[in-house]
């Protein structure tokens, strides 16, 4: 989880010391500094990279459909601002998405078992080639060849008897891809322009300059 504290600015600090500023006001402030992490959290998902602005880790065919996961992760009804009293808000998620955004956040070990009677094969004939879906289905599984190659020169046969020989579960490790945070600087930035414009209603569009 994103956590922005007030300590966290020391320029943000001296301004509020200075101002002597409200409770509520401190409120306000952290709450549009939240919102500021969710906008950049969904321009990170977008452009497909970290918080320190590298590339995405690219993902296996195994688990492709997590980019489009991560995509509806960062929707607003999923991700939120959470007030922590005065002085400090998080960025967190709702219910099990904050499961799976840790998974993408951190990265994780996940297992893959191949089940050894695939009814995807067992629909055709043995002598018959793979078809794409079931030449996708080998790839998942981690057999190593082109998609192509494989609806040309591998049958049905070859692939059942692949998948029986084949180890029926292994472990992969998915790369971290930070997306949720950022960097000192960026966050300087950004109290300093909401400091400015305590008073003003906040929009995030209008703040969208200011995004890395």
């Amino acid at each position: 989880m994103f956590k922005t504290e007030a300590s966290g600015f020391e320029r943000a600090n001296e301004i509020l010391r200075m101002l002597e500023m409200t409770p509520a006001l401190r409120r306000r402030f952290l709450s549009r500094l939240g919102r500021m992490a969710i906008s950049q959290a969904q321009t990170n998902v977008r452009e497909q990279k970290t918080v320190d602005g590298m590339p995405f880790a690219p993902r296996s065919a195994r688990s492709s459909k997590t980019g489009l996961m991560l995509k509806n992760l960062v929707k607003s009804r999923w991700i939120k601002v959470f007030m922590r009293g005065d002085s400090a808000a998080e960025v967190g998620f709702l219910r099990n998405a904050g499961y799976v955004a840790g998974k993408h956040q951190l990265g994780s070990d996940e297992t893959f078992k191949i089940e050894k009677n695939d009814s995807l094969f067992e629909q055709s004939p043995l002598n018959q080639k793979c078809d794409r879906k079931q030449a996708l289905r080998l790839i998942q599984l981690g057999f190593a060849r082109p998609l192509d190659e494989i609806m040309r020169e591998v049958s049905v046969w070859d692939a059942i008897n692949w998948l029986k020989h084949h180890k029926e579960q292994w472990v992969v490790r998915v790369p971290a891809r930070p997306f949720l945070g950022a960097s000192p600087e960026t966050r300087k930035i950004w109290s300093d322009a909401l400091m400015g414009d305590i008073g003003e209603r906040f929009k995030a569009k209008n703040y969208a300059n200011l995004l890395t």
